[in-house]
């Protein structure tokens, strides 16, 4: 799981809360069940960068198929309502992201790795500001 401190590299504002939910919180998350839909109807699928790989035979790292497992279980749960466990899916997921994409050689699939990490860091965020 990400630190509070990795969380901060993507945003310098986050904190870890102590209070418990609020009834803007629940409107909230709300809010996000309302984001995951539209998250659900763009899912992520590794494949984009690695199509243009493929062609030089490269095989896809390792390190996006068990994001991409941690990542679509994560939505799983965050559409069914676990959201304590969709947040701990994001930040696994995107632990495995980061750790990996720093050893890509791909430069087009590294760009697209870093910004599907920041989308799933910022919804793991969220999650995490908004639960008890």
């Amino acid at each position: 799981p990400l630190s509070e401190a990795e969380l901060a590299l993507f945003d310098p504002y986050s904190k870890e809360e102590s209070t418990g939910p609020s009834p803007t919180h629940t409107g909230e998350l709300a809010a996000i069940e309302v984001e995951s839909k539209r998250l659900d109807q763009e899912p992520w699928e590794p494949g984009g960068q690695e199509e243009e790989e493929a062609e030089d035979g490269e095989p896809a790292p390792a390190y996006l198929g068990q994001a991409t497992e941690l990542i679509t279980q994560a939505l799983r749960n965050e559409k069914a309502g676990a959201y304590a466990a969709a947040l701990q899916g994001y930040q696994d997921g995107v632990h495995i992201l980061l750790q990996g994409v720093s050893g890509d050689p791909s430069p087009a699939r590294r760009e697209g790795v870093k910004k599907k990490a920041a989308e799933y860091l910022k919804r793991a965020e969220m999650l995490h500001t908004h639960l008890p």
